[in-house]
């Protein structure tokens, strides 16, 4: 059983300490001209249709919590490298409203900033067009992207077309996020645990008469208990027909004795997320044979993939090695009208496996897109 959250002594977040993420500043710096800006903001707030209630768990910018910590709309941050990993690290918070608080709670102000998450400066959003201004006027270079975020920070200094074309900084940020610390690392194993007891829920509640979507609700109910904040992304439930559709989100059939069930879920704990797709028969009679036979398929795949998954190896070479192994195996289960195992090789199986094998997993489920699926995996 996965264990519940708590915070030790020294930490920011929940296992993470206030010098990982100093530690991280630091690297980021590294790989900055000296005296270029960085500037990147926090995730905006997402609302209700025609009302100001906040949608329930607010959930940061991947990039901005992995270089702050800081877990609440509204800041910017603003780093400066000078040389080596030295730097200046900047944040503008909100100004504290007793009628937000009200709302909506307390949020960290000028001097948790300072003493907390370890800013050299702070300043309130109003002060922030002036001191973006004059750093902007002064810098080699500004990293930012254009995504909506920065660019407000940016815009609110009048300084979004003055300072100059801007520097991708999320392939930066991405290329340091992609490798894992040993915190990290375990946060996943947590998460995943935590997944993986949600589905051994989900399994005990696939019976015959129940609806897919009460197989759903016992996964989330589980990874909840045990720490997880929310859902990694939506999950598909399909049993039937369903399990044929990869993107399934009806969730609203009566599972037969008989049917195979495919569960395709995740959650996010601690700020990293898990995804997990199994299948398994609804009921006590166990597979078909042509349901075990498909099965069997696509395990050899999984376990030949897992088996070549190490440093050196690429995500695209592990997609090429199950295209290898599922083609063979269509091919021996006499699917795709007579192919040969070239013809299927050559996109017969697409119309049986028409995704990819995997993806970089971390503190978004797609994590770090700007790695590209040729990048050779390493340690972490």
């Amino acid at each position: 059983m996965s264990k519940l959250i708590r915070f030790d002594a020294g930490e920011l977040t929940a296992g993470f300490t206030a010098d990982e993420y100093r530690r991280r500043r630091c690297a980021l710096a590294r790989r900055l001209p000296v005296n270029s800006v960085a500037i990147i903001a926090a995730a905006l707030p997402a609302h209700l249709p025609n009302t100001i209630i906040p949608y329930p768990g607010y959930r940061q910018d991947a990039d901005f919590a992995y270089l702050t910590g800081m877990l609440q709309p509204g800041v910017v941050m603003m780093l400066q490298p000078q040389s080596g990993e030295d730097h200046r690290y900047t944040l503008f918070v909100p100004p504290r409203s007793k009628r937000d608080e009200v709302w909506n709670g307390a949020k960290v102000g000028t001097e948790a900033a300072l003493r907390f998450f370890e800013a050299d400066e702070t300043h309130e959003l109003l002060s922030m067009p002036g001191v973006i201004a004059r750093a902007v006027r002064n810098a080699t270079a500004v990293y930012a992207d254009d995504d909506g975020h920065a660019a407000v920070a940016l815009s609110a200094a009048g300084q979004m077309h003055s300072c100059g074309p801007l520097q991708a900084l999320r392939p930066l940020v991405h290329a340091l996020r992609w490798t894992k610390s040993p915190a990290e690392m375990q946060a996943l194993r947590e998460c995943a645990a935590a997944d993986i007891e949600g589905f051994h829920s989900a399994i005990r509640a696939s019976v015959p008469g129940a609806l897919e979507y009460q197989v759903c609700h016992q996964h989330e109910h589980t990874v909840k208990m045990l720490g997880a904040c929310r859902l990694a992304y939506p999950s598909v439930v399909g049993s039937g027909p369903g399990a044929l559709i990869v993107h399934y989100a009806a969730m609203d059939r009566a599972m037969q004795s008989g049917d195979v069930l495919l569960m395709d879920a995740g959650c996010e704990r601690r700020g990293y997320v898990s995804d997990i797709t199994r299948t398994w028969p609804v009921g006590e009679g166990g597979f078909t044979n042509a349901q075990a036979d498909v099965y069997e398929a696509v395990l050899e795949a999984h376990t030949t993939c897992l088996k070549a998954a190490r440093p050196g190896v690429s995500l695209q070479d592990l997609h090429r090695l199950s295209v290898d192994v599922l083609s063979e195996c269509l091919v021996n289960l006499g699917v795709g009208g007579g192919m040969s195992k070239t013809e299927m090789m050559r996109g017969g199986y697409q119309r049986y496996y028409p995704h990819s094998v995997g993806h970089w997993l971390g503190m978004d489920t797609h994590d770090t897109p700007t790695i590209t699926t040729g990048a050779q995996m390493q340690p972490g």
